[in-house]
């Protein structure tokens, strides 16, 4: 990747058009998309973690704190950057990996479209406040179509968060795709290996290190299914 982080590359640009962000964005949202359909939750999403090249194409980095997803279970370790964490992150509660990081997706579309952080202070326990909260403004020369689908991802109860599925249906989302244009689907990106792997051929320091992550072996044989 010849740019480097998306950080270096908007500190060095200024501020970049709305046209700009929601291409940088939209890569974001299908990126992430294809890692929570592989059971797969980062949990530390930020400019930083982002690597953009001359062409701006968008590739998620660092995933040193990702998790892999159980169904029905919560992760519960606190980690992540204080100004992109959510609320549930904050409070040191259990939470949904996914909804966590559609809140850090939030913080990042807020970034590109207004140039600053929605919350910032000089005082970090201020920060961790005004996530935990909630509390942060919007420029009224932001058109209501871009408010409304930052509100929705910076929601702070998670289960009224808007997931990744209504993210792609919202009216911003798809403002300059073609009249009738239907993206491909993740799940036709789904490779396929030729030979399947077998479970218990794996080594056990692998397995080990997967399960490290925060998954139970059924979960780990469905992950392994998608390398």
């Amino acid at each position: 990747m010849e740019e480097g982080e998306l950080f270096d590359y908007l500190v060095n640009k200024g501020r970049i058009t709305h046209e700009e962000a929601l291409c940088l964005f939209q890569q974001i949202i299908y990126g992430l998309e294809y890692c929570h359909n592989h059971l797969i939750c980062h949990r530390d999403l930020k400019p930083e973690n982002l690597l953009v090249d001359k062409k701006q194409n968008i590739k998620i980095a660092d995933f040193g704190m990702a998790r892999l997803i159980n169904a029905g279970s919560l992760a519960s370790t606190s980690c992540g950057s204080p100004h992109y964490a959510s609320p549930e992150v904050v409070r040191g509660i259990p939470y949904d990996g996914m909804a966590s990081d559609v809140w850090s997706c939030g913080v990042i579309l807020y970034a590109l479209l207004i140039g600053r952080l929605p919350f910032d202070d000089n005082n970090l326990t201020k920060v961790l406040q005004k996530v935990e909260q909630g509390v942060y403004t919007i420029p009224n020369t932001l058109s209501q179509n871009k408010v409304d689908l930052i509100q929705r991802m910076l929601t702070v109860d998670p289960k009224q968060r808007i997931t990744i599925s209504e993210i792609k249906k919202h009216p911003w989302f798809r403002s300059n795709f073609p009249d009738g244009y239907l993206p491909p689907s993740i799940a036709s990106m789904k490779h396929k290996t030729n030979k399947p792997i077998n479970f218990k051929e794996m080594p056990k320091e692998i397995l080990s290190y997967l399960k490290s992550l925060g998954s139970e072996e059924p979960n780990i044989e469905k992950f392994l299914s998608f390398i």
